[in-house]
């Protein structure tokens, strides 16, 4: 039975408030409107209005508020918060940008760099190197000293807040 027309108390706004805070990555778990982004698609807080609608700025573009009683999403791990941020930079990245894993300058054309293993962005070739290497070693090739490094880690995700 839809809650469409039944109000949230208070209270009960008070805590969604509470839970999706301006700036918090949020994923669409479901939403009843055509118009809607697809489930998984990402986005981050901008208000919860008086009866409860959660305002959001979806990462495909559009602003559609997720309704109480009706529509459902939740706040992203840090591991899925990690892969916005670096879808986000990934969308920006250019000649000469940092490298989103250790933060460095990748001098000259981006094209030249690695494609990282861990996501779908472009990282320096010392970063590009090291995670062949762990992979390698996690595959029990060699052994490898340093433990393989979370994306949650990464110099973007540390360093930058969500844009």
């Amino acid at each position: 039975m839809s809650n469409i027309n039944h109000f949230p108390s208070r209270k009960t706004v008070e805590k969604l408030r509470d839970t999706y805070r301006e700036g918090t990555v949020v994923i669409l778990d479901h939403m009843s409107d055509p118009q809607a982004p697809p489930s998984g698609t990402f986005g981050v807080v901008e208000c919860v209005d008086d009866i409860g609608t959660v305002f959001v700025k979806w990462s495909t573009g559009g602003g559609l508020g997720v309704a109480y009683g009706e529509d459902s999403i939740h706040v992203a791990s840090a591991h899925e918060e990690a892969l916005y941020k670096i879808q986000c930079e990934s969308k920006i990245q250019h000649d000469g940008s940092r490298c989103p894993r250790c933060g460095e300058v990748m001098p000259g054309s981006l094209h030249t760099h690695a494609l990282s293993r861990r996501a779908e962005i472009i990282v320096c070739d010392k970063c590009g190197q090291e995670e062949a290497i762990e992979d390698a070693a996690q595959a029990g090739l060699f052994k490898n000293s340093k433990p393989q490094k979370q994306i949650e880690d990464w110099y973007i995700c540390v360093q930058q807040e969500v844009r």
